[in-house]
C-alpha cells in the first residue's frame, strides 16, 4: 500500500462556498486523507468559514477562470507529493477514490493520468450520495481501460510530470475543452486510463456559471482554436465530436421545448454564441478570449 498522504487535492472555486463546503465534506470521507487540500479562489467570499479554520486546507488567490485557478493550485503542491488530483468544486466521491487511484497508479508505473467512472454528470445532492452508497456497498473489481483524455471535473495525475504541463489560459472564464486539451499534451508523458473502481458524481449546480451565449461562443471557438494549437489532431474531429453534435442540440432545443436541461432561451443564447463564432471564424479572428467582450 502506497503512503497515500502523497496527494495533493486542487479545486478551483468561485462564487459557491456551500457547494465547495459539500464536496469538502466528500473528501474528508476518504478511506485514505490526501497531505493537503488546496482551493484555488478569486476571493475570500468564495472560501468557506470552515475551510478557513482547517489546518489541511490550503487556501490560494488568484486571477478567475479554471485554466488561471488550476494553476494557481498547481504552483501551491506541496513538493513531496507524489500525485495530484484536479477536482471541480460540485463533486461527490466514493469513499475509496483516492486510495483507489493511488493503487492503479502504483501498480502500472507507465500510467501518468487516471479518468475517474463519473457514475451521473447532473444531479442532485442527495441523489449523488444514494448513488455512491450503492456503488461503495459492491464496489465492481478495477477495470482499467485506455481513453484518450480525463473529464474535467476529476483527473488524477503523477505530479511530477503534471507539473510541467500547465493548463492554457488562453482559455477564459469556464475554459470548455480545457481538459481535452490538457490531457493530450500530457499523454506525450504516459498512458491515460479510465479506472471503473473510482467513481465520483458530477452535481447539477446553477451558481457561478457562465453567460449561455458565451458558453455557446466556447463550444465553437475553443475547439477550433485547439485544433489550430495542435490539441486536437484533424478537422474533422472538430466537426464531429465538438460541432457536431452541440450545435444541432441548440437548434433542435431552441425550437421545441426542452423537458429537462436548458429551457428554449437558454439554447436560443447558446445558438446566438454559436453563429458568433462561425461568423468571426470566417473573417479570421475568432478566438477563446473573444467571449470576454460578449
Amino acid at each position: 500500500m502506497p503512503d497515500i498522504a502523497n496527494i495533493s487535492v486542487v479545486i478551483a472555486s468561485i462564487n459557491r462556498p456551500m457547494v465547495l463546503e459539500e464536496t469538502l465534506l466528500s473528501l474528508k470521507r476518504q478511506t485514505q486523507a490526501p497531505r493537503e487540500i488546496i482551493i484555488s479562489l478569486v476571493s475570500e467570499s468564495d472560501c468557506t468559514e470552515a475551510a478557513k479554520r482547517d489546518p489541511d486546507i490550503k487556501v490560494v488567490y488568484g486571477p478567475p477562470g479554471s485554466t488561471f485557478q488550476r494553476n494557481t493550485g498547481m504552483r501551491a503542491i506541496a513538493p513531496q507529493s507524489e500525485y495530484v488530483l484536479f477536482l471541480d468544486d460540485d463533486m461527490a466521491l466514493s469513499r475509496h477514490y483516492l486510495e483507489n487511484c493511488a493503487n492503479v497508479m502504483e501498480g502500472h508505473r507507465d500510467i501518468v493520468l487516471i479518468a475517474g467512472n463519473v457514475l451521473e454528470l447532473d444531479t442532485t445532492r442527495h441523489a449523488a450520495e444514494r448513488m455512491i452508497g450503492e456503488f461503495d456497498a459492491v464496489p465492481p473489481a478495477q477495470k482499467l481501460t485506455p481513453v484518450c483524455h480525463a473529464n474535467g471535473c476529476n483527473m488524477f495525475a503523477r505530479a511530477a510530470k503534471a507539473k510541467t504541463v500547465l493548463f492554457d489560459e488562453n482559455l477564459p472564464l469556464y475554459a470548455l475543452n480545457e481538459d481535452y486539451d490538457w490531457s493530450r499534451r500530457l499523454a506525450a508523458r504516459g498512458r491515460i486510463v479510465h479506472a471503473s473502481a473510482c467513481a465520483v458524481v458530477h452535481l447539477r449546480t446553477t451558481v457561478g456559471r457562465v453567460s449561455d451565449r458565451r458558453f455557446g461562443y466556447s463550444q465553437i471557438a475553443n475547439p477550433y482554436y485547439l485544433w489550430r494549437k495542435g490539441s486536437i489532431d484533424h478537422l474533422s474531429r472538430v466537426l464531429k465530436r465538438h460541432w457536431g453534435h452541440a450545435v444541432p442540440m441548440n437548434i433542435f432545443w431552441s425550437v421545441f421545448r426542452s423537458r429537462s436541461g436548458p429551457d428554449r432561451s437558454q439554447r436560443r443564447e447558446r445558438l446566438r454564441g454559436n453563429l458568433t463564432a462561425f461568423v468571426d471564424i470566417a473573417r479570421g479572428h475568432c478566438t477563446p478570449n473573444r467571449i470576454l467582450d460578449l
